[in-house]
């Protein structure tokens, strides 16, 4: 079966199609949006022109990289996420996976996913907390966080001053009052994820 491209709207962040069964006036209409490059790569024809079911499944194919990426969008505008956190709840959400690793993909490309500067926001987060790089490194971890980019990022933050873990081990001690022995703060300190020195 043959199929008819009827109308094409293209646009700056999308190109909608509709097509129908080419002979058949009464049938029903698809529409498949796709991403301006993927409308360019596919060379589409102009409207009116007839093309083969093989190239609707290619059409269907690419609207379901569109809504991968569009998901991934709307998934980094609610929260942070991770490249693990978001390729796993594209895949929560039904999206293949070559669709998912393609809209993660995307995403760093755009800007739209700065791990480095997540993480960053995080540890900033969590030092507030009086947390140490311990429980830090594993909070973000247990997020899909890298080991070496916590490290990486944690070293230049501290580096470049941004966070000084001796100063908040300090406050974490004084929070414990005089009273605490050091068995008392050494379970403290061990509980907010600081090395505890001998």
């Amino acid at each position: 079966m043959s199929l008819k491209l009827i109308a094409a709207d293209r646009r700056a962040a999308f190109t909608r199609l509709i097509v129908s069964p080419a002979g058949q006036p009464g049938a029903p209409r698809q529409t498949f949006t796709l991403l301006p490059e993927d409308d360019l790569a596919l060379g589409l024809p102009p409207v009116g022109t007839l093309f083969t079911a093989d190239f609707g499944e290619t059409l269907a194919d690419r609207q379901a990289r569109y809504h991968a990426v569009s998901t991934a969008l709307r998934l980094l505008a609610a929260a942070d996420q991770s490249r693990l956190q978001l390729t796993k709840k594209l895949l929560q959400r039904g999206v293949r996976y070559e669709h998912a690793a393609f809209a993660v993909r995307r995403m760093m490309e755009s800007g739209y996913l700065k791990e480095s500067e997540q993480v960053r926001r995080h540890i900033e987060r969590q030092v507030e907390k009086l947390w140490g790089p311990l429980k830090i490194t594993a909070y973000l971890q247990q997020k899909g966080y890298r080991a070496a980019l916590i490290a990486e990022v944690m070293a230049a933050m501290t580096e470049e001053g941004a966070v000084d873990f001796s100063q908040v081990r300090e406050v974490l001690l004084q929070r414990a009052g005089e009273d605490a022995d050091e068995a008392q703060q050494n379970a403290l300190l061990c509980k907010f994820g600081h090395e505890i020195h001998e």
